[in-house]
């Protein structure tokens, strides 16, 4: 269900953007990224009683069978999303807006709380001050799969410390952080 066809069906006229979720998708909710932040979902499992965006309840519509659709409207960007069962269990559920799908399986994760253009040892040694040691080894395996692995230690140190400079990790430890183990070289 999208928000302009949701408009639509409730007659309330044309809606320039849309966001949207399909039943049966890894995409569980969305959300308007301008104000109104109106964020929307789908639900078709019969055990989901609410719905919360970070501390608005969420309107559902029953809109077919056990489909329904949820909406509600947040004064925060980046609400969190979370289901409540009948029986009072909650479950956060996960933001899909950094997930590319091809049909319903995930082919990659897009980074978008810190981007910008540049080379690719810059990621790959930001990368390697959040792996551990077999993290690593796994990630270069895999990359080595489909392509060479960059040489990183030239350029390590000073990535290292714009990085650091940056706060993308937020604040950190700076010693610490310069000085985590070159995972990718050993």
């Amino acid at each position: 269900m999208y928000l302009k066809r949701f408009c639509e069906w409730i007659g309330e006229g044309k809606w320039k953007n849309t966001r949207g979720a399909e039943w049966n998708s890894f995409v569980q909710w969305s959300s308007m990224q301008v104000v109104p932040y109106i964020f929307s979902g789908t639900i078709n499992d019969d055990s989901i009683s609410k719905v919360f965006v970070g501390e608005e309840p969420a309107k559902i519509i029953e809109v077919d069978g056990d489909k329904r659709f949820w909406y509600a409207i947040s004064h925060v960007k980046d609400a969190e999303v979370i289901r409540v069962k009948k029986d009072g269990t909650q479950e956060v559920v996960e933001d899909s807006r950094q997930l590319l799908f091809d049909d319903y399986k995930i082919t990659a994760i897009v980074d978008t709380e810190a981007y910008g253009l540049g080379p690719r040892e810059l990621d790959l040694i930001t990368l390697e001050c959040s792996l551990d040691r077999e993290g690593a080894k796994a990630f270069r395996r895999g990359y080595e799969s489909v392509d060479t692995f960059p040489i990183l230690s030239k350029y390590r140190r000073a990535y290292r410390y714009f990085f650091a400079l940056l706060q993308v990790k937020g604040p950190m430890d700076y010693m610490k952080w310069m000085n985590t183990p070159s995972y990718f070289d050993m």
